[in-house]
């Protein structure tokens, strides 16, 4: 395939409709998820139980995060139109807005934390932002680091979309009134799990990345969720949030 002087690129590449479908999983499952607690406030909507308070910096992550699902959407749908020139220049920002989007989700995180442990609780929960936006910092840094190998990238890309999605699958159970466990795995999974299907139907084989990402993503959830009930972890945590400025 050959990219003219626009950019442009004929015929259209078969099977990018999946990646463009991923995006769409990811944008519809983030503003479901977060339409009562975010997006809907302003026309009165009632947030969730133990909902945290919006402040700047929720704001500001909430924008980015807002951002990043709309990438989600636009830059596959610049491979299936053929304008890889332009998918690469927009790569650029893309990777600062996931540092963007990692730096202000752990402010957040430490944010919720201290609020925990002024109302009696404990700041064991910072875990989980944590090791969440480690593991998207890894997946997208592999995506950032093969991309100039498109087949290893956009399943990178896959996995880092799939390990940001706990915060709003989580919400989206709870906005439908479902218990969260066992079926947030499903949501969480489910683009990893669709490109598994997809490339041993469609290309009759399965990259060693899938797997490796479903691990990825699994794996961290359930670690981040055993260290948050550690006694360690939770005594280690509230001796750096006690009296913090967050």
């Amino acid at each position: 395939m050959r990219e003219t002087s626009e950019g442009r690129t004929s015929p259209l590449r078969r099977g990018e409709t999946f990646y463009l479908a991923v995006g769409l999983y990811v944008a519809g499952l983030g503003l479901f998820g977060f339409a009562r607690n975010f997006y809907l406030l302003p026309f009165g909507s009632t947030p969730l139980a133990d909902s945290a308070p919006i402040y700047p910096g929720v704001v500001l992550h909430a924008a980015l995060f807002t951002l990043w699902m709309a990438l989600a959407v636009y830059q596959p749908w610049q491979i299936r139109t053929g304008r890889i020139v332009n998918h690469r220049r927009v790569g650029v920002w893309t990777g600062w807005l996931a540092v963007a989007l990692v730096v202000t989700g752990l402010y957040v995180g430490a944010v919720q934390a201290v609020r925990f442990l002024e109302n009696g609780g404990d700041s064991g929960f910072f875990a989980i932002p944590l090791i969440l936006l480690l593991g998207f910092a890894l997946a997208i840094g592999l995506a950032i680091h093969f991309r100039n190998r498109p087949e290893w990238h956009k399943r990178w890309i896959v996995v880092a979309h799939a390990q940001l999605l706990e915060p709003a699958a989580a919400r989206a159970l709870a906005t439908l009134d479902l218990p969260v466990f066992p079926p947030i795995l499903l949501l969480i999974g489910l683009p990893v799990i669709a490109g598994i299907v997809h490339d041993a139907i469609v290309r009759r084989r399965m990259p060693w990345i899938y797997p490796l990402g479903l691990a990825l993503v699994q794996g961290s959830g359930f670690l981040r969720h055993a260290l948050a009930r550690q006694p360690d972890w939770i005594e280690l945590s509230n001796r750096v949030f006690a009296g913090s400025a967050f």
